[in-house]
């Protein structure tokens, strides 16, 4: 497993490559797409997951994908928070104990 550095890194470079350009998306129950590709935050502490969901976010994933056990909540919130994108247009997965 790549440190959380060069996961960002790898991250930003597949998408400002091209190599994401279009996202696959599932349509929900409500007609809403939703992209099925998501930025994960899994194994970072709520600073580095916060910087990883502003660098997700600041190149084009709208899906962050989380858990209630990895505890990082306020770092992942405060970069949705502070992405200045509308809400309705991020996607927020969790996973509850």
């Amino acid at each position: 497993m790549f440190p959380a550095a060069a996961r960002l890194l790898l991250l930003s470079l597949a998408v400002q490559g091209g190599l994401c350009a279009t996202v696959p998306t599932a349509t929900l129950s409500n007609g809403v797409k939703m992209p099925v590709i998501a930025a994960g935050v899994w194994e970072y502490n709520s600073t580095t997951a916060e910087a990883s969901v502003k660098a997700a976010l600041s190149v084009g994933f709208r899906h962050i994908d989380t858990a209630h056990d990895y505890g990082n909540q306020d770092g992942v919130g405060k970069a949705i928070a502070e992405s200045g994108l509308p809400r309705d247009q991020v996607f927020l997965t969790t996973k509850v104990p």
